[in-house]
């Protein structure tokens, strides 16, 4: 019981530094993402980088208003899929 007990004070010290890592990369894009704002530009070209921000338009399937409209048709179409879902807290 001691061995995942480590396993678990290790995976919890990991996870807490990817956490601050991830804040410190989101609030160091939201800064360039700020001077890009300012600067009324979406693509900025460093010595070794480039950074674009950019407006994209996607189109997705609305499966929820679909299966509202035509349930028996969705009925015959899904497929259930059974994973694993590992939690940790």
């Amino acid at each position: 019981m001691n061995d995942i007990n480590n396993l678990f004070a290790m995976l919890a010290g990991y996870e807490r530094i990817a956490d601050e890592t991830q804040a410190l990369i989101d609030s160091l894009k939201d800064e360039i993402k700020e001077y890009m704002k300012n600067n009324n530009t979406d693509t900025v070209i460093g010595t070794e980088h480039k950074a674009t921000y950019k407006s994209v338009c996607s189109e997705r399937f609305d499966s929820k208003s679909f299966k509202a409209c035509y349930p028996d048709m969705y009925n015959k179409y899904v497929r259930k899929i059974e994973s694993k879902r590992f939690t940790f807290v």
